[in-house]
């Protein structure tokens, strides 16, 4: 932007050509217009930007979840949110503009560290899950203190419960309390671990789906 006296350019202000004549607080301004775009958004451009909008919006309810599932991920300036949504773009069903996130393809997390076997959820109780797993301690770096980060989505509702740190690798049993408004409801769940003596994550693990008694 290039800055001009008003001797220059006397009262004139607007378009003119290429070049926008204007005055801000006494001091007169030139400045080039924007270059126009010459061809439209592409209908593969669209799609990648619905998908992109689509899992900011799911996950950006999730800042803690990200936030502890790729913080030993950070590369230069990405935030974990950004990390999150670029693991998870190919997460979607059906073809534009009739997309829908997938959700058993859904990761909370990315890292090295050994998850558990076995893991099953299932309702057992009204309005509460049991899960229950094996713990994997055979691999290097894994303890039976490395804790539980566990995520239960209801898609109908669009709501999600999130238990952090409620249980480590060696109690090889969790129950999970639900909202009033879970009964009856099926709900997805997703496990992953953090690691008590190293900083590393476990990949996130698909729980299935429960139909909450």
């Amino acid at each position: 932007m290039a800055e001009v006296t008003n001797a220059t350019l006397g009262s004139l202000s607007g378009k003119v050509g290429t070049v926008v004549a204007a005055n801000w607080r006494d001091i007169a301004y030139l400045r080039g217009t924007g270059r126009k775009r010459k061809n439209a958004p592409t209908e593969k451009q669209e799609e990648v930007r619905m998908k992109f909008s689509l899992m900011t919006d799911f996950l950006g309810g999730l800042k803690g979840v990200i936030e502890a599932g790729f913080k030993y991920k950070y590369t230069g300036r990405a935030t974990a949110l950004n990390l999150g949504v670029k693991a998870n773009m190919a997460a979607f069903t059906g073809t534009y503009p009739d997309l829908q996130i997938n959700y058993p393809a859904i990761v909370f997390s990315a890292g090295k560290l050994g998850l558990v076997t076995d893991a099953a959820l299932d309702s057992t109780e009204p309005k509460k899950l049991s899960l229950t797993w094996k713990p994997l301690t055979e691999a290097a770096g894994n303890s039976m203190a490395d804790e539980l980060t566990v995520v239960i989505y209801n898609p109908r509702q669009k709501l999600l419960v999130v238990l952090e740190k409620k249980a480590v690798r060696g109690d090889l049993s969790l129950e999970i309390s639900l909202p009033d408004s879970f009964e009856g409801e099926e709900v997805f769940g997703y496990l992953f671990l953090t690691g008590a003596q190293s900083k590393r994550n476990s990949p996130t693990a698909f729980l299935g789906s429960v139909v909450v008694l």
